[in-house]
């Protein structure tokens, strides 16, 4: 579980979500099954051979199933968690988790690249995620909301000293260095450190994945960047 503590969750609460997402993951690692290629198709098709069974991509079918697969599973932790003024933050941190976990899941699949590219499997999990997010926030919206000023400019301030800490640590970073290792463009990040950008969103994943960690910016992306990227 992802920090559960932080919400005053019980160690049955959380051994409930964990035994709950469990099952979540063996059946969607069943549905999984028929999008795996095996490495001797793909090997007989690179050759060129013609076969009579040759598998058909289905990327539509494989995105939806990825991602109703992420949403899933935040949607069965959030479940056992009502409102609270850190429940923005679990998301994020539950949402992290959740990307991880499949990710490294998947490295055990067999080539499902055949139906969408890396990136799009990684874009199709995020887009399950942030709804699921999303929807679990409209639903805990207590009865007295705070104004979305109020709402962005925690998220500001939560985010600022994040990036502060990040930059204490290693002070020769610019902000155009973390950009490019979370793979985002400079506008992305005005808009995330402004508060503009929701708790969960890919953005917001990305730019915390970079400035949590105790890593340089290129430990994240050791590509060169090119020189007019902005």
């Amino acid at each position: 579980m992802a920090y559960p503590h932080r919400l005053g969750l019980s160690q049955e609460t959380e051994e409930e979500i964990e035994k709950a997402q469990r099952q979540v993951h063996e059946r969607y690692w069943n549905q999984l099954r028929e999008f795996q290629i095996p490495e001797t198709i793909i090997t007989k098709m690179q050759l060129g051979d013609v076969l009579d069974d040759a598998p058909i991509p289905q990327p539509l079918r494989l995105a939806r199933t990825l991602h109703d697969y992420a949403s899933e599973l935040i949607e069965t932790a959030a479940l056992h968690v009502r409102f609270s003024p850190k429940l923005r933050e679990w998301l994020a941190i539950l949402g992290d988790q959740t990307h991880r976990n499949i990710t490294a899941r998947l490295g055990y699949a067999q080539h499902l690249e055949f139906h969408l590219s890396r990136e799009q499997i990684d874009d199709a999990i995020n887009d399950g995620i942030e709804a699921a997010i999303n929807n679990k926030l409209t639903r805990s919206r207590p009865s007295t909301v705070r104004t979305i000023d109020s709402l962005v400019s925690d998220r500001s301030k939560r985010r600022r000293a994040m990036k502060e800490s990040y930059f204490l640590k290693f002070p020769q970073t610019m902000i155009i260095d973390v950009c490019w290792a979370a793979r985002q463009h400079r506008r992305e990040w005005d808009r995330w450190i402004k508060g503009e950008i929701k708790d969960g969103s890919k953005p917001d994943r990305l730019f915390r994945a970079v400035l949590t960690s105790d890593k340089e910016p290129k430990a994240h992306r050791d590509e060169l960047r090119p020189k007019d990227w902005k």
